[in-house]
């Protein structure tokens, strides 16, 4: 059966759970949702002044809630006269993640990025 099959059954477990978790907004709303949400808009907001459905709002925001909240904290991280900010790529899982990791600008750590030893 395919998900459409699915959606017209008249009762059931599986076509709830099918209409809830089948379903986000598209890709170039995504971005509007992600600004709204991190302004403090609540979903019932998003989705009416942006036309979308609840569930779609929803949906999108519990799938991407964990990333954006990261990136918005590694943005802040800055480079100044007290912390260096250093960039690696790390296996996370089955996937690959660029992590920031804020640095002491001491000597040991200058001296180690600028590879004397």
């Amino acid at each position: 059966m395919s998900k459409s099959e699915y959606m017209r059954r008249p009762s059931g477990m599986l076509k709830h759970v099918v209409m809830l978790r089948g379903f986000g907004v598209a890709g170039d709303k995504v971005d509007a949702v992600r600004t709204r949400f991190m302004a403090g808009m609540g979903r019932h907001e998003i989705a009416r002044e942006l036309s979308l459905s609840y569930s779609a709002v929803c949906n999108t925001i519990t799938d991407e809630a964990r990333k954006w909240r990261e990136e918005e904290r590694l943005a802040r991280l800055v480079e100044d006269e007290r912390r260096i900010i250093v960039t690696r790529t790390v296996v996370f899982g089955s996937e690959l993640r660029r992590v920031r990791h804020s640095l002491p600008r001491v000597s040991m750590h200058v001296a180690a990025l600028e590879g004397r030893p």
